[in-house]
């Protein structure tokens, strides 16, 4: 699952961007494995 929020600040000239994620993979002959991520990206308009 994914979960993700937007901020605008500066009118919209700049956003602020964060999403975090959930993944569970399945590697066949080495079980499961889950993993949380992070990420947040700043993008400036000029």
């Amino acid at each position: 699952f994914s979960l993700a929020a937007n901020w605008f600040f500066n009118g919209h000239l700049n956003k602020l961007t964060a999403d975090v994620t959930y993944f569970t993979y399945d590697f066949p002959g080495l079980g499961e494995r889950n993993e949380l991520r992070l990420r947040v990206q700043w993008d400036v308009s000029m």
